[in-house]
């Protein structure tokens, strides 16, 4: 697959309706959870208790919230025939992979921290290959999600090998502009004064929304447009 013809079939899913409600409920999300975030900040030393149970409270609601949204939308998208609500193992275990590949965009920050680079071209490119790292496992998230995880991860990723290059170079492209404002807008939640933290919190969710809906877009039409023989049964 070309890059011009993946994502011509990224930009036709995002274009399906059954996308829109998962684009307001993410953004509802994120802009909630970001506020009450970046109400907190900066802290003056350790914060207190009340603090960090909302800091934990929000935390908890924007992964639960959002895996929920995800496993919703990819098997809406995959026509899967388990109920796009349902908390099954599948579930669980999108949840479980999902919360340790967060931790790449840590890595990736250490790596290109070893650069003496610009502080938004660091934003931009830790974010874009954290967002290319975490690109090897899509296909095995999407079936975990849709085909319930019968399939072993190795398949998942080889099936991959015809499509990665591609994917990589427009993941990057959106990936890291998108990270950088994220990264830049937590920033600045931390220096400016308490007014600006519903406006720092709508644009940080505008773009974390865009990324995330990019993100489960591509899995689907990269799970769609790789097979794996044979076809594992549904569990």
């Amino acid at each position: 697959m070309t890059p011009g013809a993946l994502i011509k079939a990224v930009s036709a899913q995002l274009a399906a309706p059954q996308w829109r409600l998962i684009w307001i409920a993410s953004f509802a999300l994120l802009a909630f959870t970001r506020h009450r975030i970046f109400s907190l900040l900066p802290f003056d030393g350790a914060p207190d208790l009340g603090a960090a149970f909302t800091l934990l409270g929000s935390g908890l609601a924007f992964v639960v919230g959002i895996t929920i949204l995800a496993v919703a939308a990819l098997r809406i998208a995959g026509n899967s025939p388990r109920s796009p609500w349902a908390m099954n193992t599948g579930w669980w275990l999108f949840l479980v992979i999902g919360a340790l590949l967060s931790g790449l965009p840590v890595l990736s920050e250490a790596i290109i921290g070893a650069a003496a680079l610009p502080q938004l071209a660091h934003f931009i490119l830790s974010g874009a290959l954290a967002a290319v790292a975490a690109l090897v496992f899509a296909r095995w998230m999407a079936s975990i999600a849709i085909d319930g995880a019968t399939t072993p991860p190795l398949a998942n990723i080889l099936a991959l090998r015809t499509h990665f290059a591609p994917a990589a170079i427009w993941t990057a492209i959106v990936a890291g502009p998108l990270s950088g404002v994220h990264s830049l807008v937590s920033q600045m939640a931390t220096m400016l004064p308490a007014q600006n933290d519903l406006y720092l919190a709508l644009i940080d969710a505008a773009a974390s929304t865009a990324m995330l809906l990019f993100a489960l877009a591509l899995m689907v039409v990269l799970y769609r447009d790789t097979d794996i023989e044979p076809k594992a049964a549904a569990s």
